[in-house]
């Protein structure tokens, strides 16, 4: 089973899925491992994630305080598939 860690904390890919559902939509790449994900509660707010070696963090509320978020899970998931 694959792991991934956002926002510090391990996920599997299951929860990955479940997190990302939507939001891989608003997902844009913009450099080598930076995505902006747009908010999907507050549209035209965009959130920078940083992916790299399976780790992905969000300048989110939730990624700044450690908690999994949509934004990262979401990236995380358009880099690895």
């Amino acid at each position: 089973m694959r792991r991934y860690q956002v926002n510090g904390r391990w996920l599997t890919e299951a929860q990955v899925l479940a997190h990302a559902q939507r939001l891989h939509r608003r997902a844009t790449q913009y450099s080598d491992g930076y995505w902006r994900v747009e908010a999907e509660s507050q549209p035209g707010t965009e959130y920078t994630v940083m992916v790299a070696y399976g780790q992905a963090l969000c300048t989110c509320p939730a990624g700044k305080a450690g908690r999994p978020c949509k934004h990262a899970a979401a990236a995380l998931l358009l880099t690895v598939r």
